[in-house]
C-alpha cells in the first residue's frame, strides 16, 4: 500500500512539475474575445492569435499554454495561477501581465508591440555571453509572488526583447510621487 501511494504521488508530482508533457491541442483565433482556461482544455500546445483578438487568462484559472504567439493588434491579459511556456510577440501585439508563470519571452525585432509587467522590485539580468539572452525578475504587484522570465535567442535578441518591456508601478507609488511633486510645487510658492 505504501509503495503504491509513493508511485501515485510521484506521478502527480511529475505532472505538476512538467506540464509541457501533457497532451494538448492547438488553436488559431482570428477574431473575438476568449477567456482561458477553456472548458475541457486545461492545456494548449500552440495558441496563435491574430487581428484584434483579445485573450484573458483568468485569475487562478490553472491553464497552461506551451507556446503563445501574438500577431497584428492582438492583446493578452494574464493573471496569477496560470502558465505560459514561451510568449512570442509580433507586430503590434500587447501583453499585460499581472501574475502567473511565463518561462520564456521573445519579441520580434520589427515589432511595435509592448509587454507591460505590473510588478515591483524588477531587475534585468544582463546577458552573460553571446549565447545567453538574459532575463527579468521581480515581484508581481497582484500577489507579491516572485517571478523570473527568461529571454529566448542570443544576447542581441535578449536586448531587443528587453527594450519592449514596460514596468507599470503600483497605484500607491504613483499617488506618493504625485503628492511629493505637489508638496514641492506648493513649497516654492
Amino acid at each position: 500500500m505504501f509503495k503504491l501511494r509513493k508511485i501515485i504521488t510521484g506521478l502527480i508530482l511529475s505532472l505538476a512539475l512538467f506540464p509541457i508533457q501533457l497532451k494538448a491541442v492547438d488553436f488559431t483565433w482570428t477574431e473575438g474575445h476568449y477567456d482561458l482556461p477553456l472548458p475541457g482544455y486545461p492545456g494548449i500546445n500552440i495558441l496563435n492569435i491574430y487581428n484584434d483578438v483579445t485573450v484573458t487568462i483568468l485569475d487562478n484559472g490553472g491553464s497552461f499554454v506551451n507556446q503563445f504567439n501574438m500577431y497584428d493588434d492582438s492583446s493578452l491579459t494574464m493573471f496569477k495561477g496560470n502558465s505560459i511556456g514561451t510568449l512570442n510577440l509580433y507586430e503590434n501585439s500587447t501583453a499585460s501581465l499581472f501574475g502567473g508563470n511565463i518561462y520564456y519571452l521573445w519579441v520580434d525585432s520589427t515589432s511595435t508591440g509592448l509587454v507591460k509587467l505590473y510588478a515591483q522590485d524588477v531587475f534585468f539580468m544582463p546577458s552573460s555571453g553571446p549565447t545567453d539572452p538574459g532575463s527579468v525578475m521581480g515581484y508581481w504587484i497582484s500577489n507579491n509572488q516572485p517571478f523570473h522570465i527568461g529571454f529566448t535567442g542570443d544576447s542581441l535578441q535578449g536586448e531587443i526583447t528587453r527594450s519592449f518591456i514596460q514596468i507599470v508601478p503600483e497605484p500607491a507609488t504613483l499617488v506618493l510621487v504625485a503628492l511629493g511633486c505637489l508638496a514641492i510645487f506648493r513649497r516654492r510658492k
